[in-house]
C-alpha cells in the first residue's frame, strides 16, 4: 500500500509540475500580444466594444428576421402563388414570369372615368 501511495504521490507531482510549465510556457507566449496603457485604449478597447455591439446587433437582426425565414422555408412557397408579371416575346411567347400577386387587384372597369382620362392626359410624347 505504501508502494502504491508513493507512485501516485509521485504521479501527482510531476503532473502538476509539467502543468506549470505548460502555463509558463502559455503565459510567455502571451505575453507578446500584451496592450498597454494609452495603446489600449485608444485601440484596443473601442475595438471590443465596437465588436460586441455588433455581434449583439447581428443576432438582434436574425432574431427580426426568423419569421421571415419560417415563411420562406418551403423550397416551393414563390411557385404556390401567382406572379403578378408575366414578360411575352413577340409573337406571345410566355419568357419568364415576376412579383407574386396579391389579390388587392382591382380590374379596369372599376376605375371611375375621370381617373382614366387624367391618366391618360399626363402622358405626353415621350411616354
Amino acid at each position: 500500500m505504501l508502494d502504491l501511495d508513493a507512485r501516485i504521490d509521485s504521479t501527482l507531482f510531476s503532473s502538476g509540475k509539467g502543468v506549470r510549465e505548460l502555463y509558463e510556457r502559455f503565459s510567455t507566449f502571451m505575453d507578446r500580444f500584451y496592450v498597454g496603457r494609452w495603446k489600449r485604449w485608444v485601440f484596443i478597447e473601442p475595438l471590443s466594444e465596437a465588436a460586441t455591439i455588433g455581434l449583439v446587433g447581428l443576432i438582434l437582426m436574425l432574431a427580426l428576421a426568423v419569421p421571415a425565414f419560417r415563411e420562406t422555408a418551403d423550397d416551393d412557397w414563390l411557385k404556390k402563388s401567382d406572379l403578378a408579371v408575366s414578360f411575352l416575346d413577340r409573337y406571345g411567347n410566355p419568357i419568364g414570369n415576376r412579383g407574386i400577386k396579391h389579390n388587392d387587384s382591382i380590374p379596369l372597369e372599376h376605375f371611375p372615368d375621370n381617373l382614366i382620362k387624367a391618366t391618360l392626359a399626363t402622358e405626353d410624347s415621350r411616354f
